[in-house]
């Protein structure tokens, strides 16, 4: 089963240069926390397949009935349209060594996109199975050429990385959900936010459920539970001018802003 690998998509930095060597990265707000860093959690549209794939075995015994009768191969446009593999079967990616390849696999259970998945056959046609790390546990992500359902979904180019190098094989959906809350994600996931690599506007989607609590140390924002490091310590995201803190932080917004769904996204930061 693939495993995530980490990308850097948006950095936050206060007073430093971005550790993704990213101009015009938003900075915090304020003075008070001049020289910190603060991030938040990267995209995760980029999957690690640099070892076989076989979609625990699925591919294999697709591909290897008789292409006479059963479609066994497809293409990377189908795996938006899904009109070359038989009405049983989903075109998706395999991958052996640094070959990539499109095949009809089975759909064993058909869970849709936003449901939670342990393989890409377990996903509907036209979906794919998005894992948060290496046990393959995720989520299942629809593939997309243009605008995805829900408040925050976003069609992201999705990378795979083989033996052999990256790849841009398509594109999947994010998920919507709540950045604010984490909620909106599959057990064991909770909502992040980031910044599209090209247009700069932010989108949501589910990561795993992983890291450090609030107030802990940090150099980076995987190193959190809330996907948000700032001035070096684990913080929440919050809602200007909703409120939302602990007592002896506020919300601050960043420099520029960042705005989501008509929200001002700012970050808990410890005052006084």
């Amino acid at each position: 089963m693939a495993r995530v690998a980490d990308v850097c998509v948006w950095s936050i930095v206060l007073g430093l240069a971005s550790a993704c060597g990213s101009d015009g990265a938003p900075s915090a707000a304020g003075s008070d926390a001049s020289g910190s860093d603060a991030s938040v959690s990267t995209d995760g549209s980029v999957l690690d397949a640099s070892s076989s794939d076989t979609l625990d075995g699925a591919v294999d015994g697709a591909v290897e009935e008789d292409a006479s009768s059963v479609a066994t191969t497809c293409t990377n446009e189908d795996l938006v349209t899904q009109r070359e593999c038989s009405a049983d079967r989903a075109c998706d990616y395999s991958v052996d060594g640094a070959e990539i390849r499109f095949v009809c696999r089975p759909v064993t259970v058909g869970a849709a996109p936003g449901e939670a998945c342990d393989s890409r056959a377990q996903c509907a046609r036209g979906a794919t199975c998005f894992p948060f790390d290496d046990s393959g546990r995720g989520v299942c992500r629809a593939y997309c050429a243009g605008p995805c359902p829900g408040a925050g979904a976003s069609c992201q180019s999705l990378t795979l990385v083989t033996s052999g190098g990256e790849s841009v094989i398509g594109r999947i959906c994010t998920e919507p959900c709540d950045p604010v809350t984490g909620g909106g994600c599959v057990d064991g996931a909770v909502c992040g936010l980031w910044a599209d690599a090209a247009t700069g506007s932010a989108y949501t989607g589910c990561r795993a459920a992983r890291g450090a609590e609030l107030g802990a140390a940090c150099d980076e924002a995987e190193t959190c539970l809330s996907g948000a490091c700032i001035a070096g310590r684990c913080q929440s995201l919050c809602e200007i001018g909703a409120g939302g803190c602990s007592e002896g932080s506020r919300c601050r917004g960043f420099d520029p802003p960042v705005v989501f769904e008509a929200r001002e996204i700012g970050f808990c930061f410890p005052v006084g």
